[in-house]
């Protein structure tokens, strides 16, 4: 027999997420996911920015501005 008890947990789901270049507030969809993209640049040994891990996030309209041109089928695996 298998004896459960409730627990009443707090979850963290977003409110708002802002575009970290333009600042413009993203739509938030159903899931808890946003109209954009996140992003975390690991740089390696011996960069300028050696072991630093910097995140953000982007809209769709900052993509196509700044990182379109950028876009790559291809695929790294570290």
């Amino acid at each position: 027999m298998i004896y459960t008890k409730k627990i009443n947990q707090t979850v963290e789901i977003p409110e708002k997420v802002t575009c970290d270049f333009c600042k413009k507030v993203m739509k938030i969809n159903s899931c808890d996911s946003f109209a954009g993209a996140s992003f975390q640049l690991h740089f390696g040994y011996g960069s300028r920015y050696d072991t630093e891990i910097w995140g953000f996030d982007i809209c769709d309209d900052c993509v196509d501005k700044h990182l379109k041109n950028k876009k790559s089928t291809e695929r790294s695996f570290i």
